[in-house]
């Protein structure tokens, strides 16, 4: 068989496959493979091979797309196709696990990056293309961090004409640790609470320490997220 152009070349001429068995089933039994093989000189598994066709694969979700943008630090496009950068980041909102921001390595300062809201934004096999023009983009507050903290998530959504979403009426901070730490929550003198991020380290043996903590707040702005910069 060879593909020309629009058409299909099969080693067959019309009258031969006309004269084939006529195959009605919307799946192919054995006793149709066989008898199209004895048709076409085929053998058994040589008909099997050609005429039962594997499953097709199930397609991508945006999840999965981002996933594989962000490894390959994809280029980033503006609607216009306009390139804003390479994907360096995604930060995920700590309430809901969600993609809310992308991290773009932009071409007007490589050694800093300007963030994007996930929202509108689609994840071809090459490109991300975002939902924003890119003057927009480039005149974002820049961010470098590993967290965006609750006022730099404000500016931003302020920046891009997002909705800020309603307060939880709490705000988590990341602490680290210095020195020993007693590794139990407790209550600070302001009346929010600290919870130890316990994880396990290997010496000559292993033991559990503290790493940081979260202390819990009464919200005052809203909540931003944290990265994931794999790749």
């Amino acid at each position: 068989m060879t593909l020309s152009g629009d058409n299909v070349r099969i080693p067959y001429s019309a009258e031969h496959v006309r004269a084939g068995p006529e195959v009605e089933a919307e799946e192919i039994d054995d006793d149709v493979i066989r008898s199209l093989a004895a048709h076409y000189g085929l053998d058994d598994q040589m008909a099997t091979a050609v005429l039962v066709a594997p499953e097709p694969e199930p397609p991508e979700d945006d999840r999965t797309r981002l996933e594989r943008a962000l490894r390959q630090h994809a280029p980033v496009v503006d609607p216009a196709g306009e390139r804003l950068g390479e994907l360096d980041a995604v930060y995920y909102d700590d309430r809901t696990g969600e993609p809310s921001w992308l991290g773009v390595r932009a071409e007007r300062a490589p050694s800093g990056r300007v963030l994007v809201p996930t929202a509108g934004a689609s994840f071809g096999k090459d490109e991300v293309r975002v939902a924003h023009e890119r003057a927009l983009v480039e005149a974002s507050p820049a961010a470098g961090g590993e967290r965006i903290d609750a006022r730099t998530d404000r500016v931003l959504r302020s920046h891009f004409g997002i909705d800020v979403p309603p307060e939880t009426g709490l705000e988590l901070e990341w602490v680290p640790v210095e020195g020993d730490d007693s590794g139990r929550v407790e209550t600070l003198p302001d009346g929010s609470v600290s919870i130890p991020v316990l994880e396990e380290q290997v010496v000559a043996s292993t033991r559990t320490i503290v790493r940081e903590r979260v202390v819990v707040r009464r919200r005052r702005e809203s909540q931003g997220g944290r990265p994931s910069n794999e790749g």
